[in-house]
C-alpha cells in the first residue's frame, strides 16, 4: 500500500523524549494550518497586539504604584526607567513578524 502524499507541516510523534499523543499532533496540525491562512495571521496579529497592550496597562499600573521612576542621572545613579507602551507594542511587532515569516518561509518549502 502506498503512503499518501500529506502536504504541510508534521507534528513529531515524539518531542524531546515525550510521546506526544495523536490527538494533540492532529489538533496541533490543524491550528498550524489555520494559521497559516491570511485571516490566521490576522487573528495572530490581534492576539499578540492584544497581549502588549496588557502587558503595557500593568507596566502602567505598576509604574503609578511605585511612585514616578526615579530615572539614572549623569552621576550614574542606578534607577528604574519608566515603559513607552508604544515601543513594546513596536517591538512584539517585529518580533511576530519575524516569527511568522521565518514560520511560513519553512512551511512553503
Amino acid at each position: 500500500m502506498a503512503k499518501k502524499d500529506k502536504k504541510g507541516f508534521r507534528i513529531p510523534k515524539e518531542i524531546g523524549g515525550v510521546k506526544v499523543p495523536k490527538e494533540a499532533r492532529r489538533a496541533g496540525e490543524a491550528l498550524i494550518e489555520k494559521a497559516s491562512s491570511p485571516a490566521g495571521r490576522q487573528m495572530l496579529a490581534s492576539g499578540l497586539a492584544m497581549a502588549a497592550t496588557a502587558a503595557a496597562a500593568v507596566a502602567a499600573r505598576q509604574a503609578r504604584d511605585h511612585g514616578p521612576a526615579s530615572n539614572a542621572n549623569a552621576a550614574g545613579e542606578s534607577g528604574t526607567a519608566s515603559v513607552d507602551p508604544s515601543r513594546v507594542a513596536d517591538a512584539l511587532g517585529d518580533a511576530a513578524s519575524a516569527f511568522m515569516t521565518s514560520l511560513f518561509a519553512r512551511s512553503a518549502k
